[in-house]
C-alpha cells in the first residue's frame, strides 16, 4: 500500500516528457541578456548614431563700397592740382581747332553772360523750336542778364585724356551716354555750329534741374576739357564730351 501511494505521488509530480532532473529543479526565469556582439558599445570617441557634420557658419564682414567701374583707364582719371596750364602748348599738341573753338565759346559765355542773350535770341529765330524750348530760353535770358562775369576756364590735359578715352569708347560701342568720370560732364551732339551747341546746352529744355546749364555757369569750376568724337554715333555727327572741374 505504501509503495502504491509513493508511486502515485511520483506520477503526479512528473509531467509527461520531463526528465527527472527537470522536475527536480524548478525552472528559474533568467533576465534576457541581449547578445553583446549586437549592442553598440559607447566609447569616448564613438557614438551609436553618426552625427551630421557641423557646418561652419560663414564669417560675415561689412562690405566695402565699390565704386562703379569706370569706362576708361583707371590711371587716366588721377586728378591734377589746380595749377595754371600752358594753353598754347596743349592746343598745339592735342586739341583740334573745333575743340579749341568750343572752349573759347564756353569762356565767352562765362566772361560776358549778358552778351550771350543775343546769341540765344538768334538761335530761336533760325531754328523751328517748340513752346518748351521757348519757355526755357526766356528763363535763361533772365538769368544771363542778371549774372556777373565768371572766371574763364583753363584747359586740363589729364581731363582731356579722360574725355578722349571715354569718347573713343562711346564711338566704338556706338552709344552716347554719360560716364562715371569724377567731373561735371556735358554731352552734346548734332550741332555743326559750335555756338549753337553751347546755346542748346544752356537752354536745356527737357532737363528738370537744368544740369547742363549749371555746369557751364558753375562759378566754382576752374578747369575744362572738350573732346569731339570721330565720325558718327548712332548716325549723328558732331558729338562732344565736355568735362568740368
Amino acid at each position: 500500500m505504501k509503495k502504491n501511494i509513493l508511486l502515485l505521488m511520483l506520477l503526479v509530480a512528473f509531467s509527461p516528457g520531463q526528465s527527472y532532473s527537470q522536475a527536480k529543479k524548478a525552472p528559474v526565469k533568467k533576465a534576457v541578456v541581449p547578445n553583446k556582439s549586437k549592442v553598440p558599445v559607447k566609447t569616448n570617441t564613438a557614438v551609436t548614431k553618426a552625427k551630421a557634420p557641423i557646418k561652419s557658419k560663414p564669417v560675415v564682414t561689412a562690405k566695402k563700397f565699390t565704386p562703379p567701374v569706370k569706362p576708361v583707364n583707371k590711371t587716366a582719371v588721377t586728378l591734377v592740382p589746380n595749377k595754371p596750364v600752358n594753353n598754347s602748348e596743349i592746343t598745339n599738341a592735342v586739341l583740334t581747332s573745333r575743340e579749341q573753338e568750343m572752349i573759347n565759346e564756353i569762356n565767352n559765355l562765362r566772361t560776358n553772360p549778358a552778351k550771350y542773350c543775343t546769341y540765344v535770341e538768334g538761335y530761336l529765330q533760325k531754328n523751328d523750336v517748340d513752346d518748351e524750348v521757348k519757355v526755357a530760353a526766356r528763363e535763361l535770358v533772365v538769368i544771363l542778364k542778371k549774372m556777373k562775369p565768371l572766371n574763364p576756364l583753363t584747359i586740363n590735359p589729364v581731363m582731356y585724356t579722360d574725355a578722349k578715352q571715354y569718347g573713343l569708347l562711346m564711338a566704338k560701342k556706338n552709344v552716347f551716354e554719360h560716364s562715371s568720370l569724377p567731373y561735371f560732364e556735358n554731352l552734346s551732339l548734332g550741332y555743326k555750329d559750335v555756338r549753337d551747341a553751347i546755346v542748346d546746352l544752356l537752354i536745356d529744355e527737357g532737363i528738370p534741374d537744368r544740369g547742363h546749364r549749371k555746369n557751364l555757369l558753375n562759378e566754382k569750376i576752374k578747369h575744362v576739357a572738350v573732346y569731339e568724337l570721330p565720325g558718327k554715333v548712332q548716325d549723328i555727327a558732331y558729338c562732344y564730351v565736355q568735362e568740368f572741374k
